[in-house]
């Protein structure tokens, strides 16, 4: 046990700055002082959060309100954790107090239009980003702030050139790659998703320890599927010629698979790979696929072959 409980936040604080949340939360725990003390508490708010506990992060930031009730950390991580458990109504009230309480502190305003746009309160929302600008002039605050409510507004060419600027102020900011990767695989591009894994593997090749950043980089790598409207004439072709239909779609499907994998780098693929639920549904849908087929190549075959023995 250190001799200041004020050591031990240091510490902790540090380590989740490099994204080891799990060791901060471990080390925070094991000091007895800690439920005592309202910045300890605020940290251990902090971990859960990033390690997208929100109930324990919302447990940990009352419990620290309760000691200060005007604790700005306390205020915009219950606010924060509210806001990720799908509460935005019940995160206006901390975020108003943080706004009330630290009007100068530019975190005060960046939450705040977290929460107005999570709420559709886009005038409000594009203020306090302005407001964090004004407060950060030279940092990635403000044009972070920004780029969320663009997003929020499904600007996503707008957010992208938010996200871009955050990270001309700071290149190894993580919120602003992950940000910019959202903007840029649901935005016009073509080669938007191969533009958004370059993003995210960057981040991750920077700070490997970011499990969210992870798993969404596995979600972007997976979203590929066949176009419908390329299987409707070879259905139709399958109902004529039998096989040779269900041989063309399972041949388109076989090749867009292996286009899947192509466009995806070969770390990102074993990223995935090693991740057991990616895995799954991988194995998942292919499996299902084949079930579907070949109850509908049984079909055909059937009813062939009954035309076949008609006609004789």
């Amino acid at each position: 046990m250190t001799d200041d409980i004020d050591i031990t936040v240091a510490r902790s604080d540090r380590l989740l700055e490099i994204g080891r949340a799990a060791e901060a939360l471990d080390l925070l725990q094991s000091d007895p002082r800690t439920p005592t003390d309202a910045g300890a508490l605020v940290t251990v708010a902090h971990c859960y959060h990033r390690l997208d506990r929100d109930r324990e992060a919302i447990e940990a930031a009352e419990a620290a309100l309760a000691i200060d009730p005007d604790h700005v950390g306390g205020l915009l991580l219950l606010a924060l954790a509210r806001l990720s458990s799908g509460l935005p109504t019940e995160a206006v009230a901390p975020a108003t107090r943080a706004v009330q309480v630290a009007p100068w502190f530019r975190g005060s305003h960046s939450v705040m239009a977290r929460v107005m746009a999570e709420l559709g309160r886009f005038p409000q929302a594009t203020f306090h980003a302005h407001k964090t600008m004004e407060l950060d002039p030279d940092g990635p605050s403000g044009w972070i702030a920004l780029c969320r409510v663009q997003l929020a507004q499904q600007r996503w060419e707008d957010a992208a050139m938010s996200a871009r600027q955050a990270l001309g102020r700071d290149p190894e900011n993580d919120e602003a790659r992950v940000l910019l990767s959202l903007a840029q695989v649901n935005g016009p591009a073509a080669d938007g998703r191969a533009q958004a894994m370059d993003t995210l593997v960057d981040t991750l090749r920077d700070n490997p320890d970011q499990d969210a950043v992870r798993q969404f980089l596995i979600e972007v790598a997976l979203h590929s599927r066949p176009k419908p409207q390329l299987w409707l004439p070879l259905i139709v072709l399958s109902l004529f010629t039998g096989g040779l239909g269900l041989l063309l779609i399972l041949l388109i499907w076989t090749a867009t698979l292996i286009q899947l994998r192509s466009s995806i780098p070969p770390d990102v693929r074993r990223l995935i790979w090693a991740d057991r639920a990616a895995r799954f549904k991988i194995l998942a849908v292919v499996g299902i696929v084949a079930a579907i087929w070949a109850v509908v190549c049984f079909a055909l075959v059937s009813v062939t072959m009954d035309m076949i023995t008609g006609a004789v």
